[in-house]
């Protein structure tokens, strides 16, 4: 199973490559981002720690906020879990594990997003994500956006909590994830990409 893994991941990082040579060299002209991290795996702690968005939105602050959003999600968790005495709590469970991402299972500040954006002149943040689905159904892209948002929504609602509490000359930062979906048999939504780029 191991060697599955590395395959899927190995086609994940090479689509990943090429779309971000794609988005900087067809991009509109006029942006001026910054690949935070540039275009090395890194966890965002880190990412954090060694770049300059850590002066505007501070670490410290964005992980407070994801350990309380994740336990207020594990409290609401445990509720429906021993909420249940109709014989469904162990069917429900199942599901959930059945639906649960490897991500959440990974401490917050070692979480890896495929990349990070800053556009330092219009004070926005973009967290970008790539998902490689089956693109056997019309709603592939629908799916992968939404896994795509499960991921990062404690991310993104974090540091969105950060940017409005911000003072001074660090207020009015925006946040926005970016997802990009291509299908494994090679499908890709062109209005959404256009879109993304």
């Amino acid at each position: 199973m191991h060697g599955v893994e590395e395959s899927v991941t190995g086609a994940h990082n090479k689509c990943w490559k090429y779309l971000l040579g794609a988005i900087t060299k067809f991009g509109k002209a006029e942006r001026k981002f910054e690949f935070i991290g540039d275009d090395k795996d890194r966890q965002l702690e880190s990412l954090w720690k060694d770049t300059e968005i850590g002066n505007v939105l501070p670490w410290a602050d964005i992980e407070d906020e994801a350990e309380r959003l994740l336990a207020l999600r594990r409290d609401s968790t445990d509720a429906t879990i021993t909420g249940n005495d109709n014989g469904e709590q162990e069917c429900d469970r199942e599901a959930r594990q059945d639906e649960a991402e490897s991500y959440e299972e990974v401490i917050f500040g070692r979480r890896r997003p495929d990349s990070v954006v800053v556009d330092w002149a219009n004070k926005v943040l973009l967290v970008l994500e790539f998902k490689r689905t089956s693109d056997q159904r019309r709603d592939y892209t629908e799916r992968g956006e939404s896994r795509a948002k499960a991921q990062h929504d404690v991310l993104v609602k974090s540091l969105e909590k950060v940017a409005r509490e911000a003072e001074d000359g660090n207020k009015g930062w925006k946040i926005k994830l970016l997802t990009f979906v291509g299908g494994t048999s090679g499908s890709v939504n062109v209005k959404t990409l256009n879109n993304n780029m």
